[in-house]
């Protein structure tokens, strides 16, 4: 909303939901994107828990409950103190290509690392329709697949 009046409708859906919504909406509203921008703009996907999950799913039957209360109530306190991607070498999943090796590499000196999934990455796709002050509105969805950043 702006001064009372809405001015961005959106919705995610995919197993990149949640990291593709943040990115979508910071993308409108703090950086002043039009939704075509915001679908053309590469995204970074789940992050990548897969090694550390694999350890719940070697556990005894009898146990699995067991090991994955316990795994995820570390996980939380990890997370609360800064330490899960230490901890668990979680890296941020994203489609090969998609960012320059630059900002990669910016990103890895600070500590986040990265996993390239081509095949069957986890995709996130965003729609969303901004409304101007005096009632156009323009819109856009994630194009996959090779296609287009529909609407407008």
């Amino acid at each position: 909303l702006r001064n009372g009046r809405p001015i961005l409708a959106s919705s995610c859906v995919g197993v990149s939901l949640h990291e593709v919504a943040i990115q979508g909406l910071t993308s409108v509203l703090d950086f002043d994107m039009e939704p075509r921008e915001v679908a053309r703009t590469p995204t970074f996907m789940v992050p990548q828990w897969t090694d550390i999950l694999r350890v719940i799913e070697r556990a005894p039957p009898s146990l699995r409950a067991v090991v994955a209360w316990c795994w995820w109530g570390l996980a939380r306190v990890a997370r609360v103190f800064g330490l899960a991607p230490r901890i668990f070498a979680v890296s941020q999943i994203v489609e090969p290509g998609a960012f320059s090796p630059e900002v990669l590499a910016g990103a890895e000196a600070m500590g986040q690392r990265f996993t390239a999934v081509a095949k069957d990455p986890p995709l996130g796709y965003w729609a969303g329709i901004r409304i101007e002050d005096d009632g156009t509105r323009r819109g856009a969805v994630t194009p996959r697949g090779g296609g287009a950043a529909a609407g407008y």
